[in-house]
């Protein structure tokens, strides 16, 4: 099953680390990630590209490394607490640990996404 993921970053550095759902996020990232596994949940989804986007490579299967290295080429290092991933239009907050479902409204003036709890 093929799923739409966005990854949106605070646009305020300090707010980043903070891991507060309130605040601007610009979108950094879109891809696909195709799951053989139809019973995951969109959290679940979410919780699969942070280990994509954080492991090491050795860790990572041929498909998640092409995903994993897409992601980094854009200079982004990983996922990061405060970044938000969204999943087929059901957004979640990256925590210190685990996730918070938010969400994101565009604003067209600054062209970025206003994140609400």
């Amino acid at each position: 099953m093929n799923h739409n993921i966005q990854i949106f970053r605070p646009t305020d550095r300090r707010s980043a680390f903070d891991g507060l759902p309130e605040g601007e996020r610009a979108l950094i990232h879109e891809t696909t990630y195709t799951s053989d596994r139809e019973d995951w949940a969109a959290e679940r989804i979410a919780e699969q590209m942070f280990h994509i986007l954080n492991a090491p490579e050795e860790l990572l299967k041929e498909d998640e490394l092409v995903l994993a290295n897409n992601f980094r080429a854009q200079e982004h290092y990983s996922l990061s607490t405060g970044d938000v991933v969204d999943v087929d239009g059901t957004s979640f907050l990256c925590e210190s640990f685990g996730w918070k479902e938010v969400r994101l409204t565009y604003l067209r003036t600054q062209d970025t996404y206003l994140c609400h709890a």
